[in-house]
């Protein structure tokens, strides 16, 4: 996971896209206020279901809370070449 700066950094940003306050991000995620507010200001990093509890608030992948992302270094050039048809 990337630095808690990172994802509060985040975390805020689409918050605020969301036109939500951090009281209404903290009513709709059912948990207190003070709990957000460590969360988004980087006092504490957030637990799996609170990832997915964000992912479903906030209509983004757990990927996007947690910089992970897509890599080709597992991906094989040659296979994938043998299994495209080339065109006429």
């Amino acid at each position: 996971m990337n630095t808690p700066t990172a994802f509060h950094f985040l975390l805020k940003q689409v918050r605020e896209e969301h036109g939500m306050t951090q009281v209404d991000a903290a009513k709709h995620m059912k948990i207190a206020r003070q709990t957000y507010l460590d969360l988004e200001y980087g006092k504490t990093r957030p637990r799996l279901d609170t990832l997915i509890t964000l992912s479903t608030l906030f209509n983004k992948n757990i990927s996007y809370f947690t910089g992970e992302r897509p890599s080709l270094d597992s991906f094989d050039v040659g296979l994938w070449l043998k299994r495209t048809p080339m065109p006429n």
